[in-house]
């Protein structure tokens, strides 16, 4: 989209246009945008930020990992104020979330342009085991997004029993931990 933008109308590349190309793991439209116009002295920056995302979409803990050790931000919103968590979530890639949250610089309730959290895209997909993981971390289970849904609506129009199980679950271990904190005072 990117490239026949510049080559016919000839937009203006700006920082917001780079980070656009490199929050959506466009390695590609950077690369080009380096070629015709240079990205500046943050060109490895934008790259590994691309890379990242990338990582996250195919469940690559490894990279992930490399590039969070290289100084790479954990958090950082793409276009549609999607996170890496958001994408590994929603393609149901345990590792990967494990590792952006043992990071403890992710926001577990991080909210998308439409309202959805990492919860509601594990949730509508029915990956139960990152439900789970992201619930344990302190994930909202309660949260609407613009369209009014939860993640436990969301999970039950799509019928993702062991999603459901789950969130019931967690209800239930909650309601136990309740009551013992209140016994114990």
């Amino acid at each position: 989209m990117i490239k026949p933008l510049y080559q016919t109308a000839g937009i203006k590349v700006t920082v917001g246009v780079v980070e656009a190309a490199a929050t959506s793991g466009q390695e590609q439209i950077l690369r080009f945008l380096d070629q015709r116009l240079g990205i500046g002295c943050d060109k490895e920056r934008w790259f590994r930020i691309a890379r990242r995302f990338n990582a996250a979409k195919r469940g690559d803990a490894g990279a992930v990992r490399q590039l969070l050790e290289n100084g790479t931000p954990p958090d950082l919103q793409g276009f549609h104020g999607v996170t890496p968590l958001a994408f590994a979530s929603s393609g149901g890639h345990k590792a990967v979330v494990q590792v952006l949250l043992a990071t403890d610089s992710v926001d577990v309730n991080v909210r998308s342009a439409d309202g959805q959290t990492p919860l509601f895209w594990a949730a509508a997909k029915g990956h139960s085991k990152v439900v789970k993981l992201l619930l344990d971390h302190g994930a909202e289970q309660d949260c609407r997004d613009k369209k009014g849904r939860s993640p436990v609506s969301i999970a039950q129009s799509w019928c993702h029993a062991d999603v459901i199980r789950m969130f019931t679950e967690h209800d239930t271990f909650q309601e136990h931990k309740r009551a013992r904190q209140s016994g114990d005072k």
